[in-house]
């Protein structure tokens, strides 16, 4: 009789390969929640940025609208813009400031911790208003790094 000599993968080889499909599949579990975790993170500091907008985007218009209605009550004529100017002072947060083209006014609203809604504005002598600006303005505090050492280009 012959002896037949058996080739193939013994159990020690299914177990090393086994073993390795489930290191790659905890690595990528693993890296699966790493990644959803930052992203409900930052989705979650998006949405707080966006409803700071929106809420000092509501306050601004709110301001418009009783500039709006302090305008409505002054008839036009001599002494309109000095009428305007003072009825606009006594809005809280507006400035108004005479020049060559009419009343220049002006207000800020807080959106957030490091962010304020700019609004200006522009009263003609003749009546009315007209909008300027209506912008985001980053108010953080920007920090020097230090600098970094870079390859001058230089061999040797």
């Amino acid at each position: 009789m012959k002896k037949r000599t058996q080739m193939g993968l013994g159990v020690g080889a299914s177990s090393i390969l086994l073993i390795f499909v489930l290191l790659c599949l905890t690595t990528f579990a693993t890296l699966s929640l790493v990644s959803a975790q930052a992203d409900a993170r930052l989705s979650e500091k998006t949405a707080e940025t966006v409803s700071a907008y929106y809420e000092a985007d509501a306050r601004a218009e709110e301001l418009l609208a009783q500039i709006g209605e302090a305008l409505k009550s002054v008839p036009p004529g001599e002494g309109y813009l000095q009428t305007c100017a003072g009825l606009l002072a006594t809005i809280d947060g507006v400035d108004a400031l005479q020049d060559d083209d009419g009343l220049a006014v002006s207000y800020q609203v807080a959106a957030g911790e490091n962010q304020q809604l700019q609004v200006s504005l522009t009263i003609p002598a003749t009546g009315g208003y007209r909008l300027t600006g209506w912008k985001t303005v980053n108010t953080a505090q920007w920090q020097e790094e230090e600098p970094m050492s870079l390859w001058p280009g230089e061999l040797g």
